[in-house]
């Protein structure tokens, strides 16, 4: 029996507004700015504005992909494309809520822009530094593989900000790409072959911060006076 085709169909993206030119840090760091732009590629460091967070980025990559099917003329509108939608699965590392996934807080964003309803949709986070993305992708591949009429969506969006002269510093940045997978995968084809390695490390320990709601509140309150 021949397996089932799936991957890639297209994809959208989304970059913050603003930017900062890589030479600028370099200057003010006193780093080789040759190090960076040719040692490692880094020409702009991505810069969130104060209301884009990672469920924003995923929203507007989501929105870039939508746009980009509907002006290709494979659906109508957006309430045809999100018809054969099951699953929205968003790879991070940079949650937003500790009790639901980060994705949902895109739901509003979209059905607002879309006019339409994306309650059908099954809407989940997988937080894994680096990785997220990729268990995400792999999650939806097998769906689709028993499901080869439906299709599904993964967005990997992460916001890194690193602490002030650190190496990791100049690697900071942030940005969202969205994933349509179906069984027409025009852009890349995805086996069935996995590879797992796991570890336990602290290479990217991140400890959950805690905040009182009443202070939480009194600081939007305060920052809206």
């Amino acid at each position: 029996m021949q397996s089932q085709s799936v991957g890639i169909q297209d994809f959208g993206i989304c970059l913050p507004k603003h930017y900062l030119p890589i030479e600028a840090l370099a200057n003010k760091r006193n780093i080789e700015v040759a190090k960076l732009q040719k040692g490692l590629g880094l020409m702009q460091m991505p810069v969130c504005d104060s209301d884009e967070d990672v469920p924003y980025l995923a929203a507007k990559a989501i929105l870039d992909l939508v746009d980009s099917q509907v002006k290709n003329g494979n659906y109508s509108d957006a309430i045809s494309f999100f018809s054969g939608v099951d699953k929205i699965y968003l790879g991070t590392e940079s949650a937003v809520d500790a009790a639901k996934p980060s994705i949902t807080y895109a739901i509003e964003t979209l059905q607002s822009q879309l006019n339409c309803s994306l309650g059908h949709i099954d809407f989940l986070d997988m937080t894994f530094a680096c990785i997220g993305g990729v268990d995400a992708l792999h999650q939806c591949l097998d769906y689709i593989r028993l499901r080869p009429n439906r299709r599904c969506i993964v967005v990997a969006a992460d916001k890194a900000v690193y602490d002030q002269n650190t190496g990791g510093e100049y690697t900071q940045g942030a940005g969202a790409v969205a994933f349509l997978l179906s069984s027409k995968p025009d852009l890349i084809e995805f086996t069935g072959e996995v590879g797992v390695a796991v570890k336990h490390d602290f290479d990217f320990y991140k400890p959950k911060r805690h905040f009182r709601k009443i202070d939480l509140i009194d600081s939007l309150l305060n920052g809206w006076e």
